[in-house]
């Protein structure tokens, strides 16, 4: 994938992550988790390989 398509999906993720950050600190983590979780899927398939020392599949 471009670099441009992940950075304008993490501005796309990352905005709604700055408005819902004032209102509710847990639900903001784990939109963090959500968030890392789709770009990591979006560069290639990390968290299929294992390889990033990252493991996603227990949301």
């Amino acid at each position: 994938m471009p670099e441009n398509t992940i950075i304008m999906t993490a501005a796309i993720i990352a905005i709604p992550l700055m408005m819902s950050m004032r209102k509710h600190e847990t639900s903001f983590m784990i939109e963090v988790i959500v968030a890392i979780s789709v770009l990591l899927m979006l560069r290639g398939g990390m968290m299929l390989r294992g390889d990033n020392g990252f493991t996603l599949h227990t949301l």
